[in-house]
């Protein structure tokens, strides 16, 4: 139990039972005790005690009257006024008392009782009233008039006393004792000091003031004094000598409890505050040195300051050797006039310097691109400059690169020879291309923000609304339909569309148009999302967070705006992983403690999902590194928001998935085109010649197609080459294998890692199998049914070897399949026909 009290508690417990123990004694052992005192000696006792307790009186007067000035404080300038009148009283008591000589007045036992009880009643009601009334500063009285009050009461009281002292009821009666009345006023001081121990330990046990546990010992005291001054028989006896030694006692404690709350504590509380505040700036130059940003202080263009990241930035070892350095010497030319007039500014208007680009020089004569944020501040009683500098040069070279994205996609879109557009959720028109201007007939002014159903030939109307809806349900089609030309005739166009996806919700369709009317094939093109992105990256003073294996232990107020608090105080204390999206919590947790456990390196970046105290979910990006945090090891932070830039990212991913598509598929037949071909042929052509292995080609054409459209019509004949497509597709079984529409009717398979043998089996199995479609085709001088002729060409690449090689031998073979009668298979300068 003796654990749970402080120092001051247990010496405070002691002390009252020793005075209890005292107390207890004397009543015990009254008469033994009395054998050891000589009454002839009281008086020379009693007016040494007396005269202690009015030099212990006047010296709290004298205490609180001097520090006034300094406190204003009410409740210290009562404690003096009536301590002074205490004291005062005290030294009529004494001047009257039994057995001194005359001095203004007679001494008798009356006089000096009553001053006695008149004494003891104004100590303890008027301190009961001080305790009672609420401590406040008062600049609107003077101390020295205030100080009259008490000399006026105790002239008043003395008057009183003695003018009036035959007319006053006994309080001792010598030899028989204390009267019931005396006893009474005892009582009642008792009852107040009991009062005061009260409402004091209240305060104490709010407050925790030793100045607090000062007052109980006194009240304690002046109880024990009341207890024994009720039981004297004579003025001379032991009890009234033992009473005064209480009573001295008590004033002494209570002299105590005003130096402590005046002198003594104040002076324990600035040096406590002292003790702290170095504490606290050595923490936090600490933290300011192991943050993994770099820190600058600059006075006067000259580095005060800096931490050992701006120091290995600037390719320095020792971030000393950069102390005094000119501002000047590290920042590029480019930028240094308009620099200097910033800080400058910032210097005298005390203002904030928002996230700015620079060009630093480093020492090796490196040019590093940087992104800095200042704010003025106090450095060994300097004004100066902080600035937290950001190394931005992979930034810098992926804004780059994304601006070139940008001016890639805008070019696409702008440049495609098919009529690109876009339209929203509504119908309506948001981007078109020069060629969709061009083949409409209007300008880009007249198509923008109106509706593309007025523009389509009723026939097709409401099976092109019905394509529309289904790609805004999220679908990518092909499909046939006509345009109206401003002019009034009939385009007929080949439509691939897609639906355009931004932050999970499909606002509207992007799509390529091509002009088959005159068997045109374009290239199908995608618009250019990035317009309506923002910029990746906007800085702002990022948050920067200190915690341990389970709680915040610092941070600051962006850390807590990006928590959603108003205040860094809303999160302190509370647990770090509560803030972290459960799909995070264990790796991120599990983490945390094995660096810490160990004392390992921890990662330097880590990237995942907050949860704000409003909900919200964010994704951010954490800069970490391990440290000592108030002698423990605990883990700092820079805290950024990247939710947005996540967005972008998926969006140029989508983007670029889109283009993909839109730039290797021919629109038709829905099956690689020939630019998408000419690509793969050149990567096995080179892979090829790495292995020295075999790679073979089938050069394909559709026998008398011509006669077909002619007989068919061009609508039935785009459908034959559909067919013709995905026969083509199901007949190659390797995935390696890579068929194509090379152009027109003809069609082209690459066959890697195939020798001759292999080649002609697969171009006979193409053969065969389209062959057994038994499409009709009346009129071909073939056959009844549609038919293929093909070229089959194998090489092992050499070095100097071109592609271009085995296409023209493929080419050579289909010619000469041609030649022979066509629906054959021939490779090339081996004329012999394989059918069965």
């Amino acid at each position: 139990m003796l654990s749970m009290w402080n120092k001051s508690e247990k010496r405070t417990i002691l002390s009252i039972l020793i005075l209890f123990l005292s107390l207890l004694i004397i009543a015990l052992f009254e008469e033994q005790i009395a054998v050891f005192y000589n009454p002839k000696n009281h008086l020379s006792f009693h007016i040494i005690l007396e005269f202690l307790s009015i030099a212990i009186a006047f010296s709290i007067a004298l205490l609180a009257w001097t520090i006034f000035p300094q406190t204003l404080s009410r409740y210290r300038l009562f404690m003096g006024m009536l301590f002074l009148a205490v004291g005062l009283i005290d030294l009529l008591h004494t001047l009257t008392y039994n057995g001194m000589p005359y001095f203004f007045m007679e001494s008798s036992i009356q006089r000096a009782t009553w001053y006695w009880v008149l004494g003891r009643m104004t100590e303890a009601t008027f301190l009961l009233f001080i305790l009672l009334s609420k401590d406040k500063q008062i600049h609107d009285l003077n101390r020295n008039y205030m100080f009259l009050i008490p000399l006026i009461f105790v002239i008043a009281l003395g008057t009183i006393v003695d003018t009036q002292i035959d007319r006053l009821p006994v309080l001792v009666i010598e030899g028989e004792g204390t009267t019931l009345l005396k006893n009474s006023f005892e009582y009642i001081v008792i009852a107040i000091h009991l009062y005061i121990i009260k409402i004091v330990f209240d305060e104490y046990r709010k407050n925790k003031n030793d100045a607090s546990l000062y007052i109980i010992l006194a009240s304690f005291s002046l109880i024990f004094a009341g207890v024994v001054f009720t039981f004297y028989v004579s003025v001379h006896d032991i009890l009234n000598f033992l009473g005064h030694i209480f009573k001295v006692i008590g004033y002494y404690y209570l002299f105590k409890s005003v130096y402590v709350s005046t002198l003594e504590q104040p002076f324990e509380d600035k040096e406590q505050a002292e003790i702290k505040l170095k504490e606290s700036k050595e923490r936090y130059q600490k933290l300011i040195e192991v943050l993994p940003d770099a820190i600058l202080v600059h006075s006067n263009n000259k580095i005060l300051f800096c931490n050992q990241v701006f120091a290995e930035m600037m390719k320095v070892k020792n971030p000393k050797q950069l102390i005094g350095t000119s501002i000047e010497q590290i920042i590029h030319p480019e930028y240094r006039t308009k620099v200097i007039q910033e800080l400058q500014q910032l210097y005298e208007t005390d203002s904030f310097l928002p996230p700015s680009h620079r060009k630093y020089v480093l020492q090796n004569g490196e040019v590093k691109d940087v992104e800095v944020t200042g704010v003025t501040t106090m450095y060994e009683n300097k004004k100066a400059i902080m600035t937290v500098v950001r190394d931005v040069s992979d930034r810098k070279q992926m804004e780059w690169q994304l601006e070139e994205n940008k001016q890639l996609y805008q070019s696409l879109f702008e440049f495609n020879q098919g009529a690109s557009f876009a339209v929203d959720k509504n119908s309506n028109f948001t981007m078109v291309n020069q060629s969709a201007t061009d083949m409409l007939g209007y300008t880009k002014g007249e198509l923008l923000h109106s509706s593309f159903i007025p523009l389509l030939n009723k026939p097709y109307l409401e099976a092109t609304v019905d394509h529309y809806n289904q790609s805004l349900k999220g679908d990518s089609i092909t499909f046939r339909t006509q345009f109206v030309h401003k002019y009034g005739y009939i385009i007929d166009v080949n439509v691939s569309t897609v639906p355009i996806i931004v932050k999970g919700e499909i606002t509207g369709i992007i799509g390529v148009a091509q002009d088959i009317t005159q068997q045109l094939q374009a290239e199908k093109e995608l618009r250019d999302s990035e317009q309506r992105y923002k910029s990746l990256i906007e800085l702002y003073p990022e948050g920067i967070y200190v915690h341990d294996k389970e709680t915040f232990l610092f941070l600051n107020n962006q850390t807590a705006e990006i928590l959603g608090a108003e205040s860094y105080q809303d999160i302190i204390g509370k647990h770090y992983i509560d803030f972290v999206h459960p799909d995070y919590q264990k790796d991120l947790d599990y983490t945390i403690r094995r660096v810490l456990d160990r004392k390992d390196t921890l990662f330097k970046k880590q990237e995942f999902v907050l949860i704000r105290l409003d909900g919200t979910k964010i994704e951010v990006e954490a800069n970490t590194t391990l440290i000592t945090y108030n002698d423990k090891l605990a883990i700092l932070g820079v805290l950024r928001d990247v939710t947005e830039q996540k967005m972008e990212q998926e969006k140029l991913k989508q983007a670029n998935e889109i283009l993909k598509q839109s730039s290797q598929i021919d629109g038709l037949t829905n099956i690689p085109n020939r630019r998408y071909y000419d690509e793969v042929l050149e990567k096995e052509w080179k892979r090829a010649k790495r292995s020295s292995g075999y790679i073979s080609l089938i050069m394909i054409d559709i026998d008398h197609f011509k006669v077909y459209n002619d007989t068919y019509g061009h609508l039935q004949g785009d459908e034959c080459l559909k067919k013709v497509s995905a026969c083509l597709k199901s007949s190659i079984l390797r995935s390696t294998d890579f068929v194509a529409r090379y152009g027109g009717e003809e069609f082209s398979v690459i066959l890697p890692e195939t020798d001759l043998e292999g080649a002609i089996q697969v171009a006979e199995v193409i053969r065969k199998n389209i062959e057994a479609l038994q499409i009709e085709n009346i009129h071909s001088a073939v056959s009844p049914v549609l038919t293929v002729s093909a070229g089959v060409a194998t090489m092992k690449p050499e070095k100097d070897d071109s592609s271009d090689e085995i296409i023209k031998k493929a080419d050579e073979a289909l010619y000469k399949a041609k030649n022979l009668g066509r629906n054959r298979v021939q490779v090339w300068n081996k004329y012999y026909d394989i059918r069965p």
